[in-house]
């Protein structure tokens, strides 16, 4: 619809909010996410996404259903995972993690982290048009989970990855 999605973090107590999903810092840093009018002129949502840790966004892609999809990184170990969601709690130091908004901004249609117990990092998401949620970026985790593998352990040092999730966040897909 034209519209523009910014992502991000945010350290700022003060981030301009509109009919947020969550309307305070939580953490040092925070990830938010922004829909703006086709003018660019107006929020038509704004909201932090955080917990206790530091929590960044650096991707964002938008559904056919205008939700916003957004992969990043967490320090916290209280992210609003939801039910059935395909990791609802922390691997150890720092996960991934993958969120959909409602096209209102004001809701998660589910959040799920994805990590092992070092560090991860997620660097890209792309919506495939039948569905899933493909995300790629970097571990340090011997236990990052896998499903398919070309590549089923780590090869040493930080490796790449590339994962696909089920339109609702409740599994990899295959």
């Amino acid at each position: 619809n034209n519209n523009t999605y910014v992502t991000g973090w945010s350290s700022s107590y003060n981030f301009p909010l509109q009919g947020p999903l969550q309307a305070r810092l939580s953490g040092a840093r925070d990830a938010f996410v922004a829909k703006l009018n086709p003018a660019g002129n107006a929020l038509l949502y704004s909201t932090y996404l955080g917990g206790s840790g530091v929590d960044f966004a650096n991707a964002i892609a938008v559904d056919s259903s205008n939700q916003a999809v957004i992969a990043g990184d967490t320090t916290s170990f209280n992210l609003p995972a939801t039910g059935g969601a395909f990791q609802r709690s922390t691997g150890g130091g720092q996960d991934a993690f993958v969120a959909r908004l409602t096209a209102a901004g004001n809701s998660l249609s589910f959040l799920t982290y994805f990590g092992g117990n070092n560090t991860d990092h997620a660097a890209t998401v792309q919506i495939d048009p039948s569905g899933p949620i493909g995300i790629g970026g970097g571990t340090l985790a011997a236990n990052l989970p896998v499903a398919l593998a070309a590549q089923a352990r780590i090869g040493g040092g930080q490796d790449g990855f590339v994962s696909k999730f089920n339109p609702d966040g409740t599994g990899l897909s295959s």
